[in-house]
This record gives C-alpha cells, sequence and structure tokens, in this order.
C-alpha cells in the first residue's frame, strides 16, 4: 500500500492515476490523518508532500519515520530549497523530487 500525503488534489489525482493500478492507495491532505494513517496502515511507501499543512517542513520527517520505520519515504516538493534537500536525505529513506514527480514513479512501479 502507498500513502500519500499532500494538500493539492491535482498532484493527488496525477499520483493516484500513475499508481493505482499496481498498488492500493490511501492519500491524507493534514499532518493529523498523515500521523494516525502512518500508525495504523504500516505503508510500504510514503509519498509526502513538505508543504503540507501543520508539517514543519523536512525537520519533522525523522520523527515521522519513527511511526513506521519500514515504510519508505519519498519526499516531493515544488520547490525545494537547499536545506530541505540536504535534510530529507539525511532523516528519511527517501528523496528529495522536484514537480512533477516522474522519476519516483518509475521506482515505484518497478516495485
Amino acid at each position: 500500500m502507498i500513502l500519500i500525503a499532500c494538500n493539492d488534489p491535482k498532484l493527488v489525482d496525477r499520483l493516484s492515476r500513475t499508481l493505482r493500478e499496481k498498488y492500493p492507495l490511501y492519500s491524507v491532505s493534514q499532518k493529523t490523518s498523515l500521523v494516525r494513517a502512518l500508525s495504523s496502515l504500516k505503508p510500504r511507501i510514503l509519498i509526502v508532500d513538505v508543504s503540507l499543512p501543520r508539517l514543519r517542513a523536512v525537520r519533522e520527517l525523522s520523527s515521522i519515520q519513527e511511526l513506521s520505520p519500514l515504510t519508505k519515504i519519498v519526499v516531493i516538493s515544488d520547490r525545494p530549497t537547499t536545506g530541505e534537500g540536504v535534510s530529507g536525505l539525511g532523516n528519511t529513506s527517501g528523496r528529495l523530487l522536484g514537480d512533477p514527480p516522474v522519476a519516483p514513479m518509475e521506482s515505484i512501479r518497478k516495485g
């Protein structure tokens, strides 16, 4: 299962169209919903937009990872800063990617 944490409906729709044929999907649009879903669902992959409301940017990703340690995290951002990139790569198992997230979709599709 893939959990998508993003408050941009258009981006959620693009990701969903790309992934729903191969994976069950669940999406949330707020940090509180992300925490609940990650704790209970333990998804294989989390795709998280760093602009998610109430998520204090990339600094919080290591605590998010602790909720489901085996979940792979893919971090997306439409305008990543250098600090977000360095912090994101250092604190999670994911990668910081720009928009559109084409490269990770290929990785996810391949399993």
